[in-house]
């Protein structure tokens, strides 16, 4: 199947999409942040590097994260879900650089269309069950937890976390906007096919859409 590409604004439900991809039709999940965090398990040369960076507060620079993607790459070419890179025509510019050194040609762009009331509604009604990880939603009668604030797996009290506020929300869509959402059309311009998906459906015709457009192409 297609390899995926998928940009979206915060909370628009990259990560409920990535699930599906995985768990229903296969797919491998390639997230940095996972990357980078199994160097710095494994102790490694570029995990140590990165360890240091990151307890300086620092950012960690875009040629270490690619280094590290190309080597994953390396055992990995075919149905595979990019989440969280590219954020910046900059990184977008390299990965299209890599699949052209991997010979990676299969892949397309999936992009989640929603308002922006829409994902404040998420923010503000989201909640999380501390012992699982299960996320809930208040305002989405599909992800209600159960008796109003206790996690249906645990039976634990759920908590709402720190950076769900308008503030933090506010932060991160206009960082959206600013730097990720130019991607869209910087792979438009360079002939990658982008899909696009109201977010504000309902999951079960989302999946159906996703679905379609992996087993398609």
């Amino acid at each position: 199947m297609i390899n995926v590409i998928l940009i979206a604004p915060p909370f628009a439900g990259k990560g409920t999409i990535s699930e599906y991809l995985v768990k229903t039709l296969g797919y491998s999940h390639i997230s940095t942040g996972d990357l980078l965090r199994n160097e710095i398990n494994k102790n490694s040369e570029i995990g140590k590097a990165v360890k240091n960076i990151m307890s300086q507060g620092k950012f960690v620079s875009d040629d270490i994260i690619f280094t590290v993607l190309e080597e994953e790459l390396s055992d990995n070419k075919e149905s595979l879900i990019f989440d969280g890179n590219p954020r910046n025509i900059k990184q977008a510019e390299m990965l299209l650089n890599l699949f052209k050194k991997k010979d990676i040609t299969n892949y397309c762009v999936i992009t989640l269309d929603i308002k922006k009331e829409d994902l404040l509604k998420r923010v503000m009604g989201r909640r999380i069950c501390p012992k699982c990880g299960r996320t809930y939603n208040l305002n989405y009668k599909e992800m209600l937890p159960l008796d109003g604030n206790l996690c249906i797996d645990c039976k634990m009290p759920l908590i709402i976390r720190d950076d769900d506020n308008i503030n933090t929300f506010n932060t991160r869509y206009q960082t959206y906007l600013d730097n990720t959402y130019p991607v869209i059309e910087y792979f438009q311009m360079n002939d990658v096919t982008v899909f696009e998906i109201d977010a504000s459906n309902d999951l079960a015709v989302i999946f159906e859409e996703v679905k379609k457009i992996v087993s398609d192409n």
